[in-house]
């Protein structure tokens, strides 16, 4: 625009200069000239000043297409992240039913221990009621005491002492073996745990 208003200027001067009829043939003719020119670049000017609305339209028209696209995809992109989202609902009301499902099972699992257990519990009862007196029964059924009908008294035998050794050695020897088999089972399990640690460490690390 500033050319175009400086080669318009530039026109009008010359086209005043050639009213005046104040110049020779000569000076007359190389202003022409120049005044040929100076029209020629005012078109030049007016066609790029076209040009260059045009670029500026053609960049305004790309950069809103651009945007419309970007929008589009943002939009694509959201109703992609929609549908994952109702995908994934389905899949928690899924997971939600068999949850339920396993947690009824467990329900009846329980129910079923609890019912074992009361039945446990009554068989030990009985046990506890009824083994003292076989155990005691047992005692005496042995050959080491003997009824003495004369005095109507238990008689202990010179031999009691052999059942008194043995069941002593038979306490030493159960309870040897429960102390064994603790001391392994306690040592392995502390070996699977330090194994377990080092395992865990060395995923971290």
């Amino acid at each position: 625009m500033f050319a175009d208003a400086c080669c318009e200027g530039n026109i009008k001067v010359a086209r005043t200069i050639l009213s005046s009829n104040r110049l020779s043939s000569s000076q007359t003719r190389a202003l022409q000239t120049i005044l040929s020119s100076l029209a020629r670049y005012r078109d030049s000017s007016q066609t790029i000043q076209k040009r260059v609305h045009n670029a500026i339209d053609m960049v305004g028209y790309t950069l809103t297409i651009h945007n419309h696209k970007e929008i589009r995809d943002m939009t694509r992109h959201m109703e992609n992240l929609a549908q994952e989202n109702r995908d994934l609902t389905e899949k928690m009301k899924d997971m939600t039913q068999e949850t339920s499902v396993v947690t009824k099972k467990l329900q009846e699992l329980t129910q079923v221990t609890v019912d074992d257990s009361a039945i446990v519990n009554i068989i030990t009862i009985v046990s506890a009621v009824y083994i003292p007196g076989g155990f005691v029964a047992t005692i005496f059924g042995m050959n080491f005491f003997e009824f003495n009908d004369d005095t109507r008294n238990i008689m202990i035998g010179n031999d009691f002492w052999i059942f008194i050794v043995i069941w002593l050695v038979l306490i030493v020897i159960t309870g040897g073996l429960f102390v064994g088999v603790w001391s392994v089972k306690k040592r392995n399990s502390g070996r699977r745990r330090d194994g377990n640690y080092e395992k865990v460490m060395i995923s971290t690390a």
